[in-house]
């Protein structure tokens, strides 16, 4: 009889599904590339958090590359369909309380590149725009000009869709001028209306990560970083396996942040 209850027990443990785990039920980007190479991004989380343990919600953009990110704005669509927009602060205090930090937002340096970080206050379904301008996204190289950006990774608990919207400013996106390859998810990527959609096919998973490598003939930009690399060295480079060889660079991730300011830096395969 006992042997018989041990194994029952082990059996129901099997089975146990985490009660606090967050859960991410949707992330999609908008990102309208500007002439000079910087983008203005808008970004949309649907989040379901459960872990009264966290304190905030942030998205790392670590490593970038002579990059920036500015204007940043945080605001929470409310359950009646109204927009309440958060403080943005000049400086982001992890130590902070889950209600000091309720109704506020920050960047945070950190790994080279930031965090973008908001207070979520309320455990729930929350559903927040954000968005920013990130300088020199797409760089100017000999024969053309290239962005290659990882937009989302180590997703805690992974994320149920995330889709990618990408325009230009000035002009329509169309093939051959323009190129794209995407990296790293199960995505389906389509010119339509005069843009790149890259739609992910089944759910983002916490090992995936969504890089977007696009390619522009010379002429249709004028970034403001130049580089002496040719374009196509460029794409030979982002192309030549490297998914599975370089181990250097930990990725943008995107998790709560618990009550303790320790913190994780994990070191996923990079391009």
């Amino acid at each position: 009889m006992l042997k018989r209850i041990g194994s029952l027990i082990i059996f129901l443990l099997l089975f146990v599904v985490p009660v606090h785990a967050n859960t991410i039920e949707s992330v999609e980007m908008w990102v309208d590339i500007q002439n000079n190479g910087s983008a203005n991004i808008k970004e949309v989380w649907e989040i379901n958090i459960t872990n009264g343990a966290n304190t905030e919600w942030y998205a790392a953009k670590h490593n970038l590359d002579n990059m920036d990110i500015e204007n940043l704005v945080v605001a929470e669509i409310a359950a009646d369909g109204s927009i309440i927009q958060f403080e943005t602060l000049p400086d982001w205090n992890v130590k902070a309380s889950r209600e000091e930090k309720a109704g506020k937002c920050g960047l945070l340096q950190a790994n080279g590149g930031y965090e973008v970080c908001w207070g979520f206050g309320t455990l729930g379904h929350h559903k927040y725009i954000i968005t920013y301008t990130i300088t020199n996204l797409v760089k100017g190289y000999q024969g053309g000009d290239a962005m290659c950006y990882n937009f989302l990774s180590e997703a805690a608990g992974g994320a149920d869709k995330l889709n990618i919207y990408l325009i230009l400013n000035d002009a329509p996106m169309e093939f051959p001028q323009t190129r794209v390859w995407v990296y790293g998810f199960k995505a389906q990527s389509e010119f339509k209306d005069d843009g790149i959609s890259v739609l992910s096919q089944g759910r983002f998973s916490q090992s995936d990560y969504a890089t977007v490598l696009l390619a522009f003939d010379p002429g249709i930009l004028s970034p403001a970083d130049l580089r002496s690399e040719t374009l196509e060295d460029i794409i030979a480079l982002n192309m030549s396996g490297s998914i599975w060889e370089n181990e250097s660079r930990p990725l943008p991730s995107a998790t709560a942040r618990p009550s303790s300011s320790s913190r994780t830096t994990v070191l996923h395969l990079s391009l």
